[in-house]
């Protein structure tokens, strides 16, 4: 017994040794590769085997708005970021390819060190640069400028912000392209798909109806929708509006039967039934939990449709976009529809810097109602100053729209219909 205890301990010591040995290897393998400095305006090329750290240095001062990017050649490049005591000041990766923005404040005068490592553990070539440093802009119009940095330039996809008080722009600041391959810059003018936004329309558009007694919250979706499969529990139209029906993801489930969203394969509205039509059970228990859907919101603009036996692009654009003012708002029925003075989507590419991508909800329009929605800043003022004033749709809808029904995320973060409400604990 004694002889296998004592074998048992040698045993023990001589895989520490090994383990030992396979940790320091590990620590040599991925310690820096390079450790180089930065200058402003200069291009660093580098490669990375797996498990490579490449180390990048420079002097900053404190209170300095520094932007730069790291160009991911051929593999998804990560860029850490460490002041003068070590402490990270930034984490950097917003996509797989193409250049990746490294923008910050610095918080301390002193040596900043760049860390370029692997995000999904393979080799790969980037480069890396800085553009912009000076100090932090006091002149708002010129913080603007800065804060937009990842946007300039003619070979850019843009953006616009605006500045709105009391329900009026008093600036606006636009950059880069609303479209590359004819170089059409980015105005204040420029009508833009505003994705996931359009989601407070529709429920805006549910609140109305229910205002005018043309339909319940807490009604039975399957009351208007008779061909969905009862599931054995009650879905109603707040659980469609909070991102609690328990419904599956219906971009998801396409997308993994092979369609193409980012091509912009045909995707008929009539899916969405079809999909909800298949389904065997709920994700989740109506109410229980919070999961954000799009499936819900498609079926609320049908419910929109059924409702008021109008098309929902025809009823959103009488009932709300044209008695709030905003005459260059529209839903896009289809990615066929033109819409005049639009800006382009664009995706990073493998071999290009960019590539063009068509609205998710494919030719069919399927995503009429969780998003689809064009429209402008100056346009988006005037909704805004609508859920202050509530001139169009009244109180009772504006408070309904706007209240915080369900808890997610972050303390204080709560989800009104189809609208973030942000610090409403208690």
């Amino acid at each position: 017994m004694r002889e296998c205890l004592l074998l048992g301990r040698v045993k023990k010591v001589a895989r520490m040794r090994i383990s030992f040995s396979l940790i320091l290897g590990f620590l040599l393998q991925t310690s820096a590769v390079a450790q180089t400095e930065l200058t402003r305006g200069e291009i660093l090329n580098g490669h990375l085997d797996v498990g490579d750290v490449a180390e990048y240095h420079i002097d900053l001062l404190a209170e300095q708005f520094v932007y730069g990017e790291v160009e991911q050649l051929s593999f998804d490049a990560k860029v850490t970021v460490l002041d003068p005591q070590g402490q990270i000041t930034g984490n950097f990766n917003t996509s797989a390819r193409g250049a990746d923005p490294i923008q910050f404040e610095t918080p301390a005068s002193g040596r900043y060190t760049f860390r370029v490592s692997s995000a999904d553990d393979q080799p790969g070539d980037y480069s890396i640069s800085l553009q912009r440093i000076e100090a932090v802009a006091l002149v708002p119009e010129r913080r603007l400028d800065q804060l937009l940095s990842a946007f300039e330039g003619d070979d850019q996809p843009g953006a616009v912000v605006a500045v709105i008080r009391n329900g009026r722009v008093i600036h606006s600041h636009a950059v880069g392209m609303a479209n590359l391959q004819h170089r059409i810059p980015f105005t204040r003018r420029t009508v833009s798909n505003i994705g996931s936004v359009s989601k407070q329309f529709t429920g805006f558009a549910v609140a109305m109806l229910a205002a005018e007694g043309k339909l319940s919250f807490d009604e039975d979706v399957r009351q208007y929708f008779p061909e969905l499969p009862d599931l054995g529990r009650v879905v109603t139209i707040r659980h469609l509006l909070t991102h609690t029906s328990g419904y599956r993801e219906f971009l998801n489930l396409l997308a993994m039967s092979g369609t193409r969203l980012e091509d912009g394969d045909y995707i008929d509205r009539d899916v969405i039934l079809k999909i909800l039509q298949r389904q065997e059970s709920l994700q989740s228990e109506p109410g229980a939990e919070f999961n954000y859907n799009n499936t819900a919101y498609a079926l609320a603009a049908l419910l929109v449709e059924r409702v008021s036996g109008e098309p929902f692009q025809k009823w959103m654009s009488t009932n709300v976009f044209v008695p709030i003012g905003m005459t260059n708002t529209r839903v896009r029925s289809s990615t066929g529809e033109v819409i005049p003075n639009a800006a382009d989507g664009y995706i990073h590419a493998d071999t290009e810097p960019y590539r063009q991508v068509i609205d998710l909800g494919g030719g069919g329009g399927a995503t009429m109602g969780a998003g689809a929605i064009y429209t402008t800043v100056d346009d988006l003022a005037l909704w805004m100053s609508n859920l202050h004033t509530a001139r169009v749709g009244g109180r009772e809808v504006v408070d309904e729209v706007t209240a915080p029904h369900v808890e997610y995320g972050a303390v204080g973060t709560f989800y009104g219909l189809g609208i973030n409400v942000m610090g409403c604990v208690g």
